[in-house]
């Protein structure tokens, strides 16, 4: 599996096990507190939530240092 499948993955893990819904926002602190120990790196994740933003799957929470779910996983 490619490793940026495999990052977006993980993020998508993380977000169902916080039961993350449309509207929720999630730090991207949280994100990296969570993920970098299972071993993904600053860059891979940073790249992976670009890539989720540009796919209008997240959105950015104004004025936070926060993602917003757009749709339901």
């Amino acid at each position: 599996m490619e490793r940026s499948v495999e990052v977006r993955k993980a993020i998508f893990a993380l977000l169902r096990s916080l039961g993350a819904k449309p509207g929720m926002t999630v730090s991207i602190c949280a994100v990296g507190i969570f993920l970098i120990p299972s071993g993904f790196g600053h860059g891979e994740l940073t790249e992976a939530l670009l890539s989720l933003l540009r796919g209008e799957v997240m959105g950015s929470a104004p004025g936070t240092n926060s993602l917003m779910l757009l749709e339901a996983l």
